[in-house]
């Protein structure tokens, strides 16, 4: 049992920047098994303002979380996040706002969901800085991306 859900920038719910955005969706009408899933997508952002490097894109389904787990200063500093990876920048052209945020299907490790909530019906899309988890200003995402997000069963 696998899904593909494809969200882009100009299809949304709620939200004015492209930096923090909700999509509605209706889980119910994916025929979705108990168990766990396991998440691989794809994104690409073009015509961006200001560059930050590499951030965090973050997906909240509901109340069911993938697990993104990250290592911390102490040994028991275990953090379980919203982060399902990083977008990486590229340069098409010279100058300092000619370059696109984006990932393929093999970009970032596979991210784990114990169990997707057929309840939710929403689900938010966010990027980050990662070394302070707040978020990007609008100003550094300012095009359309679409974001493919790949979910099977296993």
């Amino acid at each position: 049992m696998s899904f593909s859900i494809q969200l882009t920038s100009g299809n949304i719910y709620s939200g004015s920047a492209t930096n923090d955005l909700t999509y509605l969706f209706n889980f119910n009408n994916v025929s979705i098994k108990d168990g766990p899933y396991k998440l691989t997508w794809s994104f690409n952002a073009v015509g961006v303002g200001a560059l930050v490097t590499n951030p965090s894109l973050n997906l909240d389904i509901g109340s069911t979380n993938g697990k993104m787990f990250f290592a911390g200063t102490t040994n028991n500093n275990i953090v379980k996040k919203q982060s399902i990876g990083t977008i990486f920048y590229e340069r098409y052209m010279t100058g300092a706002l000619d370059f696109q945020y984006k990932c393929d299907l093999t970009s970032n490790p596979p991210v784990i969901f114990e169990s997707i909530n057929q309840s939710s019906n929403y689900i938010r899309v966010y990027m980050t800085i990662p070394t302070t988890e707040t978020l990007i200003g609008p100003v550094n995402v300012t095009g359309p991306y679409v974001l493919n997000l790949y979910f099977e069963k296993i």
